[in-house]
C-alpha cells in the first residue's frame, strides 16, 4: 500500500516525516517501511524505530533496485502521473522561459504546479493502492 505521495518543494527530513505522518494518521502505522539511504527519510526511520522497534524490520534501507515493487510503482507513476509535468517543465527550462535561479519563476512553480502535481499524485495513490499485486508464489493479494 502506498500510505502517501507528497508533492513538497524541499526534501528534508521535516517535510518528509510530517507528510509520513499524515499517512500514519489516516492509514495507520506500517509494520515496516523500506527506504533508500536518503537523509530527507532520517524522522521516518527514527519513528518507525521508536514505534515498532529495531529488531523487527521496521525501517529497511538499501536501493530500491532490489524492490520490484517499488520500481514499478515509480514507472507506473512516472507514466501516468509526472511525465506531463516533467516534459513540460523541461520545455520552459530549455526554451528559456523558465529560470530555476529566478525567484519569482521558482513561486510561480510553487503556487501554480504543486497543487496540480498534488491531484496527480492524489489520484495515482488511489488507484494504486486499489489494484491487486501479485504475490509470492503467484498468489494474489490486496
Amino acid at each position: 500500500m502506498c500510505v502517501f505521495l507528497q508533492a513538497a518543494t524541499n526534501n528534508k527530513a521535516t517535510t518528509m516525516t510530517k507528510a509520513f505522518m499524515t499517512g500514519t494518521q489516516r492509514f495507520g502505522v506500517p509494520s515496516r517501511v523500506r527506504s533508500d539511504n536518503g537523509l530527507e527519510n532520517t524522522g521516518v526511520g527514527a519513528f518507525m524505530i521508536a514505534h515498532r522497534g529495531s529488531r523487527q524490520g521496521s525501517f529497511i534501507t538499501g536501493r530500491s533496485v532490489h524492490n520490484q515493487r517499488i520500481e514499478r510503482m515509480w514507472r507506473d507513476l512516472f507514466t501516468s502521473a509526472t511525465s506531463v509535468f516533467h516534459s513540460l517543465l523541461t520545455y520552459l527550462e530549455e526554451s528559456g522561459q523558465l529560470d530555476l535561479a529566478n525567484p519569482v519563476h521558482m513561486w510561480c512553480l510553487h503556487h501554480v504546479f504543486v497543487p496540480r502535481v498534488q491531484r496527480a499524485l492524489d489520484i495515482f495513490r488511489q488507484g494504486w493502492n486499489l489494484h491487486r499485486l501479485s504475490g509470492e508464489r503467484g498468489r494474489t493479494r490486496t
